[in-house]
């Protein structure tokens, strides 16, 4: 028998990715990732576990250039999430959609000195085309600013060719399964992509 995770969060970013067809996500495994982790593997996607983060970013990075679609990255929390970077800096200049999803303790543990908890908030802003923070389950209005930001981000991961950052406190517990998913709204993504023109000049020097 099939088992998810009770993170509502967690529920919401898979079914999202299921609808807007990301079909490949790699995972460095963790403990504060672990919802998604297990939550990702019952739910029908590609899963391909690499404990290097820095590898497992430059792996996603030569699918989804050679897939010319998005991939998925999973990560703990803490130092885990920056070993993405130079990954995310190829990516953003070489135009390759990744869809970054960094695991994080609860926001009152930053700057507490505590344990794979650092500033993963706007981690990869500079060399990003969004970056964006869930809500946690208990939070106001969680449900529906998760729905939408996660939307939005895979919109712009699709429409931009870049990549996107998506951090997702988690508080504990989180190995808590559930043997059902409620429901959630089917969203009609769109999947317009940026475009690039080379200036005819340009294209007579190349001949």
């Amino acid at each position: 028998m099939k088992q998810y995770s009770s993170k509502r969060s967690i529920q919401i970013l898979a079914d999202l990715l299921r609808q807007s067809g990301i079909a490949d996500i790699v995972i460095s495994p963790g403990s504060r990732n672990a919802p998604m982790a297990i939550h990702f593997s019952e739910s029908g996607f590609n899963c391909y576990s690499i404990v290097d983060e820095r590898s497992a970013a430059f792996v996603a990075l030569g699918m989804a250039k050679s897939l010319g679609r998005p991939v998925a990255l999973s990560c703990t929390s803490g130092s885990a999430s920056v070993n993405y970077y130079p990954a995310v800096v190829e990516a953003f200049y070489q135009n390759v959609p990744l869809l970054l999803l960094t695991a994080d303790r609860p926001a009152d543990y930053v700057d507490l000195f505590d344990g794979q908890t650092i500033r993963q908030k706007e981690l990869f802003r500079q060399h990003s085309y969004g970056d964006f923070q869930l809500k946690e389950d208990d939070d106001a209005d969680a449900e529906l600013y998760n729905l939408r930001t996660v939307t939005t981000a895979i919109e712009i991961c699709n429409e931009k060719q870049g990549p996107v950052h998506i951090n997702v406190p988690l508080s504990e517990p989180l190995y808590e399964l559930v043997d059902e998913v409620g429901p959630i709204p089917q969203v009609e993504f769109h999947r317009k992509k940026k475009q690039y023109k080379i200036a005819p000049s340009v294209i007579a020097g190349w001949n």
